[in-house]
């Protein structure tokens, strides 16, 4: 094993160390949705505040939960104003078992509307362990990639 496998493996061991160890088992604050529905006071949300709220949102997920890939997205409609924005939150989900630790995501999304906020929430069964990661680290141009942002990556479909 080569010295930049090795830096792999033993990263990869903190990172899943400190994983398990999180307060939070999933990649949103307990009260977050709480939080994004504070700003729908019984009247639609103007359309120029719908990427506002999710950025905001998305700022406090990425403050408050580490490894975690999170993404703002917006749609306009023909009148070039806003209909929706979106935060897309991605999560390793580590599980153990048999002193193995295999890995899933959980997939979350919280999409701003004027009239109201919609949730969506999934989770990728546990099929890949640390190794994958490992390969991952040692052979990345970028070695500071998370699991979040692996798992992510390797669930896109070309």
């Amino acid at each position: 094993m080569g010295k930049k496998e090795k830096q792999a493996k033993n990263q990869v061991a903190e990172q899943i160390n400190a994983i398990l160890e999180l307060k939070h088992k999933t990649p949103l604050p307990d009260d977050i949705l709480i939080d994004a529905l504070a700003v729908y006071t019984g009247r639609p949300l103007a359309a120029s505040k719908l990427l506002m709220q999710a950025r905001r949102i998305s700022e406090r997920i990425r403050k408050e939960i580490p490894d975690t890939d999170v993404l703002v997205r917006s749609a306009k409609s023909l009148s070039i104003q806003r209909r929706a924005a979106a935060v897309s939150v991605y999560g390793a989900r580590p599980v153990s078992m048999s002193n193995v630790t295999y890995f899933g995501a959980y997939f979350n999304s919280l999409v701003f509307k004027p009239d109201r906020l919609l949730f969506h929430s999934a989770i990728e069964p546990a099929m890949t362990n640390g190794h994958l990661y490992e390969r991952i680290i040692s052979r990345s141009q970028h070695p500071s990639t998370s699991f979040s942002e692996a798992q992510g990556r390797l669930s896109v479909l070309k």
